[in-house]
């Protein structure tokens, strides 16, 4: 707990001295079973040799009460230890004895740090201590460079043993220290729970200026919206109360009454209580409508009663307030165990005078101070099972403080530690026990107390943080008057009047229609949005036109005194607007486009666009092959075309009107033209699809070439985006754009047209919405999205209805309304079709496969004809008619077979016909 010293304990410091010759200072008692040395003076004793004895250092604070009490404790526990003859064994059966060195030191860290180094100047082992992160900090260097391990027994702060980033290069600041209490998660957590079991959602907080009261609130704050608390002001109060710290809280209160919060929680010290309460009762906070939480109380409920009863003064302001104190989950152990409250009522007396403190019970934090001295025993245990009776603990020496001091370096140090880490101890304030990282794992046990009207106070409730399960209140809890009935915490947020800030220049989000007034002047999706949130959250709104950037209607929502409670618009969320306010949840996200002017020798509609869908090399290589076809067919039908010469250019002119149909086409008789012009033809039919289809795309898609498409082909140009936004930013911090113009949005497309900047940077809607509205199509968008980002809306910090809005734009993505108002608001057509075609000419490599199909069959034909022809003539009657060769002779052998053959048909039908003439006669004569 970090702020124990206020209450007397400043810290304890347990040392292993491992030298024959270890020096203590003060006088030593080492009769029977306590071992035991103090002073405040210099003067220096010997305690027993290392081998007979192992001790630990106490640094307790100065003065009687807690520090005699506190000493005891550590005794108590030697004294106990000393008596166990299973305890402190070589591996030989060696006993050692466990002895005691306590310093006092005066209550600040300068005189904490002197007396932890006058101790480790006795070449000691380990540390446990301090109580404070802060005095962690300052003995941290010294424990790392003697490498002793400390452990503070009662210290919240998660700082000890925390290691800064992940890896073999991570740097551990405090590698050496150790806690063995709970964390102050808990403490939030346990607030957090009795706020959910009142349904209390909007608080102010009150946190005492130190280590502990930065991590307690910072834990408390991370929970709060978890939770969906409101947490609507925060202020540190000094650890010494005087006229700043009145100030403070009297400004604090001044934002309460503004606020209309009813709920005060405290993370303070204990004597801060009572003045803060006087304070607020300054302000008139303190009454039946108001509920004051402290938590994490030092002091125990005997020494609460006394103090919340002290004087009338007390009583009246203390009434129905709400205490949470940490409480040790098995604190009755010592009584059940005979040996032990034997001990601590009989032996202690005799120490320390029973007048010094309260020798009839164990707090909390005595009950902590005695568990860290048993699980130090028990570490020490372990260590000696693996020494023999003659071994000793090994120190080095070495330089420190400007190498002016010699301090012990400990050879054991680190192994010691591992230990430490893996040592168990089942104590009165419950399991203990720290992981091999070193952090401490234990659950935690709260009492809950209440402030009754006479000065009673009652433990109503436990808090367990292994159940976390809904606190139950019994008795019922007693408020300011005397009344049961739960307080409410004023949540005025429905219906409530919001001022809410619009920019002047952010269409298409916001138009604003300069015929009509009030309200109804604005539309648009921001617009839309904020209608839809008003009517599910319940409140009503008025503008407030804002003339500026955006950054600076940020910082005027975020102004701590700011009249206005939201800023509207596209409104990016960055880290940097995050210091300044706060943000709803995110209702739409974008990514930046890049906007320019569509260049003046546009030839999308030009003469000779019909050449588009093929590239050069497609158009050549069709040439040739209508060549090509021409050539085929003049080498295989030469002798086969009755009416045309066999010239070449006739034969190409009977191949083109064959494949194009432009007059009756001739006819292919050889089986290798035929073969030939299938496939010739089912080249134009592939070329003539792809033509038609890619001329289709062409004239339906502009082949507009837009410069830009991305910030790098922009090079040191100019380039337009609105000054004090987060493209601004992004532009400037991430992509260190040299030549960055401030230019409004209306004043975009002048700029481009005028060529005053090169490009202009927006997210997509508000791009789309310039390149539709631009006179005569002048501008458009070029190349892809990049860097998305998320919009939301404003609010001044604690605001009451981020939480309600926040669910109401949870809602709307789920209902889908964002997205309907979305297509409605930002999916246009595109009169200008000047987005950039994805239309491109096909190349060579595209249709390639097909004239590699001609290729081979004309190789096919050729050898066909030339190779397979020579066979023919050899054996005329066997391949006469094979399907390789052609079915028809030259024309010669056809005009001399054709008298022949015509004798041969009508001497076969003449023999046909007279006797099918003559049963036809007879059938017909017979049925008639």
């Amino acid at each position: 707990m970090d702020h124990f010293g206020i209450h007397g304990l400043f810290g304890i410091v347990l040392i292993v001295l491992a030298s024959q010759k270890a020096l203590a200072v003060g006088q030593v008692d080492s009769s029977g079973n306590d071992c035991f040395a103090t002073s405040s003076s210099e003067a220096s004793v010997r305690f027993p040799s290392d081998l007979e004895a192992i001790a630990l250092g106490v640094l307790v604070p100065n003065g009687p009460g807690v520090g005699d009490e506190l000493e005891a404790l550590i005794r108590l526990a030697a004294w106990q230890v000393n008596n166990d003859t299973d305890m402190l064994l070589t591996n030989d059966g060696q006993k050692r004895k466990l002895c005691i060195l306590s310093i006092r030191a005066q209550l600040d860290p300068f005189s904490t740090f002197q007396a932890a180094l006058r101790i480790a100047g006795n070449k000691v082992i380990g540390v446990v201590g301090p109580i404070w992160s802060a005095i962690g900090d300052i003995v941290a260097p010294l424990a790392n460079k003697a490498k002793l391990p400390f452990i503070s027994p009662a210290a919240f702060t998660t700082a000890f043993h925390v290691t800064q980033g992940s890896g073999p290069d991570s740097e551990v600041e405090m590698p050496f220290l150790r806690r063995i209490c709970c964390d102050n998660t808990h403490t939030a957590e346990v607030i957090i729970d009795i706020l959910k079991r009142f349904e209390w959602k909007r608080v102010a907080v009150l946190v005492t200026d130190t280590d502990y009261g930065h991590s307690t609130s910072q834990q408390f704050s991370s929970l709060a919206r978890q939770n969906d608390i409101v947490i609507l002001t925060t202020e540190f109060v000094p650890p010494q109360i005087g006229s700043s710290a009145q100030n403070l809280s009297t400004n604090l209160f001044t934002n309460i009454v503004e606020l209309k919060t009813r709920i005060i929680v405290n993370f303070l010290w204990d004597e801060q209580m009572l003045q803060v309460l006087r304070l607020a009762n300054q302000k008139s906070l303190i009454g039946k409508d108001f509920v004051w939480l402290f938590a994490e109380l030092v002091m125990e409920l005997s020494e609460l009663q006394s103090h919340v009863s002290a004087t009338a003064e007390a009583i009246s302001l203390f009434q129905g307030v709400l205490f949470t104190h940490l409480s040790a989950s098995d604190r009755s152990v010592y009584q059940r165990n005979s040996s032990l409250s034997t001990a601590w009522q009989q032996v202690a007396a005799q120490w320390y005078p029973p007048a010094a403190y309260d020798n009839s019970t164990l707090n909390t934090y005595g009950l902590l101070t005695y568990d860290a001295t048993m699980l130090y025993a028990r570490a020490i245990h372990t260590m000696l099972a693996g020494m023999t009776a003659n071994e000793s603990l090994q120190f080095d020496q070495a330089k420190i403080v400007n190498n002016q001091l010699d301090l012990p370096i400990s050879a054991n140090g680190s192994a010691f530690l591992q230990i430490l880490n893996n040592t168990v101890q089942n104590g009165l304030s419950g399991v203990v026990r720290i992981d091999r990282d070193g952090a401490v794992v234990r659950q935690s046990t709260y009492s809950i107390f209440n402030a009754i009207a006479n000065g009673t106070v009652v433990n109503v409730a436990t808090w367990q943080s292994n159940l976390r399960i809904e606190l139950m209140f019994y008795p019922e809890v007693v408020w300011h008057g005397g009344g049961t009935t739960i307080p409410k915490d004023e949540d005025k947020s429905e219906n409530q009047l919001l001022n809410i800030l619009v920019p002047v220049d952010d269409e298409p989000f916001i138009f604003y229609d300069r015929t009509k007034t009030g309200i109804d002047a604005y539309s648009g999706f921001a617009i839309d949005l904020l209608k839809h949130f008003a009517e599910e959250v319940n409140f009503r709104y008025t503008f407030h036109e804002f003339e500026g950037s955006w950054d600076d209607m940020v910082q005027q929502v975020g102004r701590p005194d700011t009249k206005y409670d939201m800023a509207i618009g596209d409104i990016t969320v960055t880290s940097y607007r995050e210091l300044v306010c706060d943000f709803t949840s995110s209702f739409f996200q974008s990514s930046y486009r890049i906007l320019v002017k569509v260049p003046d020798d546009d030839n999308s509609n030009g003469l000779w666009q019909f050449f588009s869908p093929f590239s050069i090399g497609v158009w050549l290589m069709l040439f040739a092959f209508l060549i090509f076809s021409g050539v085929m067919l003049f080498i295989l039908e030469r002798g086969h075309l009755r009416h045309v010469s066999p010239g070449l250019a006739e034969t190409m002119w009977v191949s083109f009107s064959t494949f194009y149909s432009t007059q009756k086409a001739e006819k292919i008789t050889s089986n290798y033209g035929r073969f030939y012009l299938i496939v010739a033809c089912f080249i134009v039919m592939v070329i003539n699809a792809a033509f038609t289809a890619n001329m289709t795309s062409f004239l339906l898609d502009s082949d507009v070439t837009l410069p830009y498409a991305n910030l790098q082909q922009v090079g040191g140009k100019e380039v337009g985006a609105l000054a004090g936004t987060a493209t601004w930013r992004y532009l400037e911090d991430v992509q260190h754009v040299p030549n960055l113009v401030n230019i409004p949005y209306k004043s975009a497309v002048d700029a481009l047209v005028d060529g005053s900047i090169k490009v202009f940077i927006n997210n997509e809607p508000s791009q789309k919405h310039l390149s539709l509205n631009s006179t005569g199509c002048k501008v458009a968008i070029s190349g892809d999205s990049f860097h998305q980002e998320k919009y939301a809306f404003a609010l001044k910090r604690s605001s009451p209805m981020r939480n309600p809005l926040n669910r109401a734009i949870l809602n709307a993505w789920d209902s889908g309304y964002i997205e309907d108002l979305y297509y409605r608001r930002f999916v246009w057509n595109d009169p200008c079709k000047t987005a950039r075609s994805d239309t491109d000419a096909l190349e060579l490599k595209n249709v390639g496969g097909l004239f590699i199909i001609v290729t081979v069959a004309a190789v096919v034909c050729l050898i066909g004809h030339f190779a397979l022809g020579r066979i023919q003539e050899k054996y005329p009657k066997f391949m006469r008619y094979s399907f390789c060769l052609d079915t028809q002779p030259p024309l010669g052998e056809m005009e001399e077979d054709s008298s022949t053959a015509t004798s041969s048909l009508s001497s076969v039908r003449s023999k046909l016909e007279t006797p099918f003439a003559k049963l036809y006669a007879k059938r017909f004569s017979s049925s008639s």
